[in-house]
């Protein structure tokens, strides 16, 4: 009885879908519908995450409708492309199915068209379905952001997180589809503990990342680059894969590195006379040699880029500053940033597309140069902490103090005494 029962009220609810009846409203309140649909429109990855991104292919303005032509690109290559033509007004949208309405993604509504409707305080969807079926607990989904942002927009909302600020993002998202496809495999193949599924994708990122910037400046010293702190490796690995010449140094070695065919080292840093013949110093996730970074690049005259992430400071101390209603990685993100200014360089903040929290990265494509006294000893730039201050002279008297008279000026072997956490750090993410 009851199985009858249910199979009556579904037949019920597909005569009704037949009917092209409303298949769902929600209560909105006051939401600026318009801003809410016109970035649901170019961005429709914040609602689907199968959804790479839109590609606008046209757009025409009539007294009182716009026109909109767009691609919908699926993350995963075996979907087809959905293409639609919007008519956007006011307080109203539909979604018109355009081309063959066979083989659609599993999930693309099966409608041919859906109507976004702002009336009353109140957002309602109406379809015109395919075979009398249509997904309403997506367009349920789609409906809630839409309330969320427009609401938010409506109350002053501000957007803090701003991608894409150095790369194209249809640029930097077909690379990283390619690389993915060729480095994949490594999620199934990850000897260490870590979870592969956020280390690989999130240095597949960043190596996109990088190598679109190495493609605008072609190589001019021996090396494209040299990731300080390289920790596993992976991100040499794809950077010499693709291409590019390099290498990574370490103050630890790692078993996984001998499934790696790229030149990975085992050295410890001297900070106060590093020198790198290397286009690029990377320092991703460099801990302690982080606020380095730069001096290398000035040293070297290289360019720079750097992604946080443990908050130590020139000396190996941690950051210790705060302020209400700012987090420690941003606040940190900044005095990075200014150290840098500080010492001549033009910085570009952007936040990188990884799966991490960490995931802010300064970079510097000038070539910073440091005069004839600006030597290590005389140099003036000091870094303030609590209630001193850190000179560079002082640093360099505490850690020579500690290296071997046999060692070579370039290189320190680790000493358990050493007051200072200068050296090469392990390539962790807090």
């Amino acid at each position: 009885m009851e199985e009858r029962v249910q199979k009556s009220r579904m037949k019920e609810r597909v005569q009704k879908s037949r009917m092209g009846e409303r298949v769902l409203c929600l209560d909105a309140g006051e939401i600026d519908f318009q801003f809410a649909v016109e970035l649901n429109i170019t961005n429709p990855e914040i609602t689907s995450q199968q959804i790479l991104r839109a590609e606008i292919v046209s757009r025409t303005q009539t007294d009182n409708k716009t026109l909109i032509q767009r691609k919908l690109v699926p993350r995963e290559k075996r979907h087809r492309i959905v293409e639609q033509l919007i008519h956007l007004q006011e307080n109203q949208v539909v979604f018109e199915l355009l081309g063959d309405t066979q083989d659609l993604p599993w999930f693309y509504p099966l409608v041919r068209s859906y109507t976004y409707t702002y009336d009353n305080a109140r957002v309602t969807v109406d379809v015109d379905p395919l075979e009398g079926y249509a997904h309403t607990k997506v367009f349920e989904l789609v409906v809630k952001k839409i309330i969320k942002i427009g609401r938010g927009h409506k109350n002053g909302y501000q957007k803090r997180v701003h991608h894409d600020l150095v790369h194209d993002k249809i640029e930097f998202q077909n690379l990283y589809e390619e690389i993915k496809t060729r480095h994949k495999h490594w999620v199934e193949q990850w000897p260490e503990a870590t979870d592969p599924q956020k280390f690989v994708f999130e240095d597949i990122g960043i190596a996109t990342y990088l190598i679109l910037l190495f493609k605008k400046y072609p190589r001019q010293k021996t090396f494209d680059f040299v990731d300080i702190g390289c920790g596993n490796g992976f991100l040499t690995h794809i950077l010499t894969q693709e291409g590019f010449k390099g290498y990574g140094l370490d103050l630890a070695e790692r078993k996984i590195w001998d499934m790696f065919a790229c030149d990975l080292r085992k050295e410890t840093i001297q900070p106060q006379i590093y020198q790198a013949d290397a286009d690029w110093i990377i320092g991703n996730h460099a801990d302690e040699l982080t606020m380095w970074i730069p001096i290398f690049a000035q040293r070297s005259q290289s360019r720079f880029v750097i992604i946080p992430c443990c908050p130590f400071l020139l000396d190996g101390t941690k950051f210790g500053k705060t302020q209400r209603g700012v987090g420690r990685y941003a606040l940190y993100t900044q005095h990075v940033k200014s150290f840098c200014q500080e010492l001549g360089f033009t910085v570009k903040e952007d936040t990188l597309r990884i799966p991490s929290t960490k995931n802010k990265c300064l970079l510097s494509t000038d070539i910073c140069a440091v005069s004839a006294s600006d030597d290590f000893r005389d140099c003036s730039v000091r870094l303030r902490r609590s209630d001193r201050e850190l000179t560079f002279e002082r640093l360099e008297k505490q850690s020579l103090k500690h290296a071997k008279p046999s060692t070579p000026p370039s290189i320190l072997e680790q000493s358990e005494d050493q007051p200072l956490n200068t050296l090469m750090p392990d390539h962790t993410d807090e």
